[in-house]
């Protein structure tokens, strides 16, 4: 019995509780009581596209690097080349002589041949550097693509933010013209 008295206390209390007026404007607002921590978004954008600048001037200062040593191997190469075409030069000259330097040419064929071994790795060097170039310019590019799309959506938030704080300003002032009212 106690207990139905209780309910019906109870459910007496929320009739007229819900037709108070502060209780009806504490439900319309509650939605906008709820505030979105803008300015810690922003920041932790900021400080991705601060990491993201690093990034792009690492890979940057690592493609001038590449880029300088692909040069350098570019002189190495042609200096391999012309002293192969001179070696190879002397070897026919040397075919042309007597019985008695037949030592001399098998030696120079030895350096013909080191030289041509040195001359592909450094096409196979250059092959790599010209392809890890290839790589760090496509990371630049996607880099660079992630760093605009971190922009639009930095601009997106403020947007939004601005929107939010116009709406939480109606909403106050509407609060302040219904605290009058009362």
């Amino acid at each position: 019995i106690n207990a139905e008295y209780g309910l019906q206390r109870n459910i007496r209390a929320w009739m007229e509780f819900k037709n108070w007026p502060w209780f009806l404007l504490y439900q319309k607002t509650r939605v906008f009581a709820k505030r979105h921590n803008f300015e810690q978004e922003i920041e932790e954008k900021d400080a991705k596209i601060k990491e993201m600048h690093q990034q792009i001037a690492s890979i940057k200062s690592e493609k001038d690097g590449l880029t300088l040593s692909i040069s350098q191997l570019k002189s190495q190469l042609e200096e391999i080349e012309q002293h192969l075409r001179e070696e190879k030069a002397r070897v026919i000259d040397l075919e042309s002589q007597s019985e008695t330097l037949k030592t001399d040419l098998t030696k120079l064929k030895d350096t013909v041949e080191d030289l041509q071994s040195e001359f592909i790795d450094l096409q196979k060097e250059l092959a790599l550097v010209q392809e890890k170039d290839s790589e760090t310019t496509q990371a630049l590019r996607d880099l660079e693509d992630k760093h605009d799309a971190l922009q639009r959506e930095k601009k997106n938030l403020e947007i939004i933010k601005a929107k939010h704080e116009t709406e939480l300003k109606e909403v106050n002032d509407l609060l302040n013209l219904s605290l009058i009212h009362i």
